[in-house]
Formats: C-alpha cells, structure tokens, sequence
C-alpha cells in the first residue's frame, strides 16, 4: 500500500485494463510506501515487471540525465553519512541494469528492451552475494563485498523514482515483491509464469 504521485493505471503484461502503473518519467509520476521491514542486514527478494517506454541515457537535452530508476528503498541523508538504501534501475547510454546499495551498486551485463515487458528479480543472501535473474533466466551471481548491507527501515520506498535525487522512469511497472527471505531458482520462475 502506498501513495500514488501522478502515475496512472494502464494494461499489464496481459492486457488487462488498470492493473499496472505508468510513469511518465519526471516528478509528478511516482508511488511512495513504507520500507518492509526486517530487511536490514537479512537476506531479501525483490521481483517485478517492468516495461519501458524510454531510456533516458538514450536522450539527449534536458531529459537525458542518463539514470532509469525503477525501484528505491531505505533512506540518503542529506549529508554525505553513511546512505542506508538499496535500489534497482537502468544507467547511462548502454542502459545497463544497475542493482545493489547505496554506494556499492553493480553493473550488470544486462541491456533492457524497450516497449516489452520483462521480468526482474535480485535475491541477496544477506552476506555478499546478490543473484539477477531476467525472465527467469539466471544473469549471474555478484560478490558485492564490502558494501554496507543495511536497509534504512524508517525510510521510504520508492517506485518510479530514485531515493533523494531528481531521476524517474518512464515506462510501465507491475506486480512489485519484497520478499524477507531469498526465492529459489524453480519460486522466481513461478514469479515469472504466475498469471
């Protein structure tokens, strides 16, 4: 349950009316919620559809800031302290998936289609190792050491928007999941071929 800033109901992957949003890419587009809790420090899931209309890394002028975020949790200071967030979204010219926390994001070689729905899911084991899966097909396992695996619970979650910066995404999202626990390989397929 959330607040819905300006993005509108639109068709889902099966072209069922009003049951995904759109976002439209600038500040008026966005849902806000509370962080789940029990995340910090615990391994996690987080799956969801996406389907973008654009890539802002591939315009140019004021709209081509270069950054696609989809999905932001915890909280950024203000101040340069220590950031508690992870966060999900699509950067620069190449539009290559960014995952991981605040600080300590990973390039993945993974480039997203354009008008297509896809399927993303990142399971963290709670220690080091972050797994990506696109359309239930597993991209790889990363070694994120050394970040700071911390989860503000007392900040906010975002779809649409990245955490205290002015960068959004413009496209359709469905179907948001966080899970408290890391999904298996044959539970993220189900994800995927639910209906």
């Amino acid at each position: 349950h959330g607040v819905v800033n300006g993005a509108t109901a639109s068709e889902d992957r099966f072209g069922n009316s009003n049951m995904a949003f759109a976002f439209g890419g600038d500040d008026k587009n966005f849902i806000q919620a509370n962080v789940p809790q029990g995340l910090s420090g615990s391994p996690f899931t987080v799956t969801f559809w996406h389907k973008a209309a654009d890539y802002f890394g591939r315009l140019v002028g004021p709209q081509g800031h270069g950054k696609n975020w989809l999905i932001a949790f915890g909280k950024v200071p203000e101040e340069k302290s220590d950031p508690t967030a992870f966060h999900i979204g699509l950067y620069g010219e190449a539009d290559i998936l960014v995952i991981g926390f605040w600080g300590e994001a990973l390039e993945v070689e993974h480039v997203a289609p354009t008008n297509e729905w896809e399927h993303i899911a990142v399971a963290w084991d709670g220690d080091r190792v972050q797994s990506v899966y696109a359309n239930a097909k597993k991209i790889g396992d990363y070694n994120l050491e050394g970040a700071r695996p911390v989860i503000h619970e007392q900040g906010e979650l975002l779809i649409g928007k990245q955490l205290k910066y002015d960068e959004y995404y413009k496209g359709s999202i469905d179907e948001v999941r966080i899970y408290n626990r890391v999904l298996s390989e044959k539970e993220i397929r189900a994800t995927y071929e639910s209906k």
